[in-house]
């Protein structure tokens, strides 16, 4: 939706991407388009040169700070494992008419039509749990494609 001559506001950096490589790759994109980027409420204009070495320097220290939270994070859960105390979380179980509706949706028409919605609503999942359920079927039938 962005089109040219647009401003493009952003309270944070990391909302831009999530490493120095997607937030560059971002900016670019807005320069391409003549899109100005702008950091309120710190007031940088990305579009100056100072503004630019600015987004460089913190897009860097952003993208360490979240290196350090992810690895401070994984060294907490491998000390909670060796505890005993990290589990994961509980696995979902299988609803009682998975493959009732499963059957409905492999076999559905272009008349008949049955989407992955209106499955995920008959069974009570997210998609995500939906799909990892549909996938874990597929294999041990493969008849249909993964989804």
């Amino acid at each position: 939706m962005i089109r040219e001559g647009d401003w493009f506001i952003v309270t944070a950096l990391d909302r831009i991407g999530r490493s120095l490589t997607d937030q560059n790759y971002h900016v670019s994109f807005f320069k391409s388009k003549n899109v100005r980027l702008i950091s309120f409420p710190k007031d940088f204009d990305f579009c100056s040169l100072t503004g630019n070495l600015l987004f460089q320097v913190m897009a860097s220290v952003a993208e360490y700070e979240r290196n350090i939270i992810r690895e401070t994070q994984l060294i907490g859960i491998l000390a909670a494992k060796s505890r005993g105390a990290y589990k994961g979380r509980k696995p979902v179980p299988m609803p009682l008419n998975f493959e009732e509706c499963f059957l409905k949706y492999k076999n559905c028409t272009r008349v008949q039509r049955y989407t992955l919605k209106m499955f995920a609503s008959e069974t009570n999942l997210k998609m995500s749990t939906l799909i990892n359920f549909i996938n874990r079927s597929n294999r041990s039938n493969s008849s249909k494609p993964n989804v």
